[in-house]
């Protein structure tokens, strides 16, 4: 028998409460992947965008973290997991306009490998500044390792000291 197909929906509002970040994810009994929408839409929900989808194995997911929004809404950061449960952290321009190159998002974790030795992306939550996102990292035996702010202007990772 064929599954219906489920569907959910997910808002963050803006720190201010002016912006909306809306995940719409469904998933069809048919295959085994499950589609994820965000759109941006001011707080009446007018103007909306699509700003990303993608679909993905069951085994993955995307989500909105906490404290999704820069202070200035200008950025929104997403999660998402692979089938392994490995978390990685797309940033997205909320206009929806591209970076530099064209492109559409910057892939935080990709950036991390490139730049930072020894260390694995554990987490990037909050916001250190409107262009600062806190990273917080793991070592090779999975202990805590320094803590970061990720720039999204420079794309650089800038290590806190303590």
């Amino acid at each position: 028998s064929v599954k219906p197909e489920s569907i959910s929906v997910t808002k963050v509002n803006s720190g201010d409460g002016t912006m909306n970040l809306i995940l719409t994810s469904t998933a069809s009994g048919k295959s085994a992947t499950r589609n994820y929408t965000f759109n941006v839409s001011d707080s009446t929900g007018q103007n909306p965008h699509v700003l990303f989808t993608k679909t993905v194995p069951f085994a993955g997911s995307m989500a909105i973290p906490g404290n999704s929004w820069s202070p200035d809404n200008k950025y929104v950061f997403l999660s998402e997991k692979d089938t392994t449960g490995k978390e990685n952290f797309l940033v997205f321009q909320a206009s929806g306009a591209n970076f530099a190159q064209e492109q559409k998002y910057l892939d935080v974790g990709a950036k991390f490998t490139e730049k930072v030795k020894n260390y694995t992306l554990r987490d990037a939550t909050g916001w250190a500044a409107p262009t600062l996102r806190i990273v917080y990292t793991s070592d090779g035996q999975g202990s805590k390792g320094p803590s970061y702010w990720f720039d999204i202007q420079s794309q650089k990772f800038i290590q806190l000291s303590g």
